[in-house]
């Protein structure tokens, strides 16, 4: 179980964006012999119903966490209230800069010898 622990924190973390949103398409771009195969033709359709129905449930989520709000602060303005569900649908490019390319980074950072270090800054 640490093993698989391991795999799962440390090598996937930068690979799991591009698995969910574009993994399935790639291989029909890579070689288009395979996108003209039964396979390669329902492959890409199949991932795009996938991603479909995750938007489905991402609107449930969008409802169910408007229901579960408390009563919107007088400080807040209708504009701040409308951004909110903005929230939810930006989730996947927020995921892409702030966990896939620093992941990405990082990893090949340590695959080409350039370890990272952190620099202590002295305290005022």
């Amino acid at each position: 179980m640490r093993l698989i622990q391991a795999l799962w924190s440390h090598f996937l973390w930068p690979v799991n964006w591009f698995t969910i949103t574009i993994g399935l398409s790639i291989p029909s771009l890579l070689n288009p012999a395979f996108g003209r195969t039964a396979l390669g033709y329902t492959v890409p359709k199949l991932s795009s119903f996938i991603l479909t129905i995750s938007l489905v449930f991402l609107i449930v989520t969008l409802v169910i966490d408007n229901i579960q709000k408390p009563k919107r602060p007088k400080h807040f303005s209708f504009f701040r209230l409308i951004l909110t569900p903005f929230e939810f649908i930006l989730m996947p490019v927020v995921g892409f800069f702030l966990s896939a390319v620093p992941g990405l980074d990082a990893h090949t950072r340590l695959m080409l010898g350039k370890y990272m270090e952190y620099k202590v800054t002295e305290k005022v």
